[in-house]
């Protein structure tokens, strides 16, 4: 059962220490090329102390790791609450640092992470992707930016966390009772434990220094199934389960208005082949759209010169179109289930 206790949440977070030992726990899907420079590089940013708990979720891994490396195996694939809940049974370090097997750290990370608690009574801190992604192609370069915009824009205090590279007290995440072990698939179990955190009286902070690069290569393929599928129907999920208390980030005013000009759009592109005219409100819309969204549209522009500001006008309405399909499945399910129980309840 899932725990909520503010007053063993506070005093969880009030031990501070220059000597706290990080856990750091990485969930693996594979043992390949992004895993072990992934593994390489946090070892080498270890003090003495320190573990690196890998959890091979349903896979046997047979290879040579570093000193401070452990195995947690999973003999059974379980997904990454599963996973990040098993390696956090076993780790021995006083905050857990949460990192993606497809990042690379930064060099100062793990030492932004120890200074933060070590200075703070803050019961979580996450960071955000840097912006240099490795991974070349328009729609890889567009997605890592676009979560590195996100999150720097969200510096401070937030009702959220994220697993890519986000470190929580052991002892609040203990008191938490961990991630909901029913997201099977990478999906929202970090968010729902932020805005968890955050309703027990924690305090999550969103610090723009901690970078690490993702190495993920995106498809447009990739990037529409995962920004439906296990972004906006899971997050529209909480957000009709726990209310506005998970509509953070990319779910703020800013997205809010450009979810709404997206659904203008493409409502508009549509009825434009029954009415023409229309389509001059559909390119009112998109223009107002790139307007809205300038800011990031000009890190775009700053990082890949104007071929990636094009394709990214371009690929920004495919994004927020997939978010807005993914809300409107949920809304619709919603709606349904409230018809039925209002027939059942009829039937009585």
């Amino acid at each position: 059962m899932l725990m909520e206790c503010p007053a063993r949440v506070a005093a969880a977070s009030t031990a501070t220490s220059m000597a706290l030992r990080i856990s750091i726990v990485v969930p693996l899907r594979a043992w390949n090329d992004e895993a072990r420079r992934c593994v390489e590089r946090m070892c080498r940013l270890l003090r003495p102390g320190d573990e690196c708990i890998l959890v091979p979720d349903g896979f046997p891994l047979v290879a040579d790791l570093p000193a401070p490396c452990r195995l947690v195996p999973l003999a059974t694939h379980g997904g990454p609450a599963v996973a990040r809940n098993a390696g956090a049974r076993v780790a021995g370090g006083d905050v857990l640092f949460f990192v993606d097997a497809d990042v690379l750290l930064a060099a100062n990370a793990v030492e932004i992470v120890r200074a933060q608690f070590s200075q703070s009574a803050i019961s979580a801190v996450f960071g955000s992707y840097d912006d240099a992604p490795s991974a070349p192609g328009a729609v890889s370069r567009f997605r890592n930016l676009l979560h590195h915009f996100q999150h720097q824009s969200h510096a401070g205090p937030v009702r959220s966390f994220w697993t890519g590279c986000g470190a929580i007290r052991r002892s609040v995440f203990e008191a938490l009772g961990g991630f909901s072990v029913r997201y099977d698939r990478p999906a929202m179990e970090d968010v729902e434990l932020g805005a968890r955190l955050a309703r027990a009286g924690g305090e999550v902070r969103l610090e723009p220094t901690l970078l690490c690069t993702h190495l993920k290569r995106w498809t447009l393929r990739s990037m529409i199934v995962t920004d439906i599928r296990d972004r906006a129907i899971p997050w529209s999920r909480l957000i009709y389960a726990d209310g506005d208390s998970v509509a953070v980030m990319n779910a703020d005013r800013r997205g809010r208005v450009a979810l709404a000009l997206t659904a203008v759009l493409g409502a508009c592109l549509v009825l434009g082949l029954l009415w023409p005219l229309c389509w001059l409100v559909a390119a009112a819309a998109f223009l107002m759209l790139l307007l809205w969204q300038r800011s990031f549209l000009a890190l775009l522009r700053r990082c890949g010169g104007w071929r990636l500001l094009a394709a990214g006008s371009l690929l920004l309405p495919v994004h927020l179109a997939s978010g807005a399909i993914g809300f409107g499945y949920v809304t619709a399910e919603v709606a349904l289930r409230r018809i039925r129980d209002a027939c059942h309840a009829g039937r009585r």
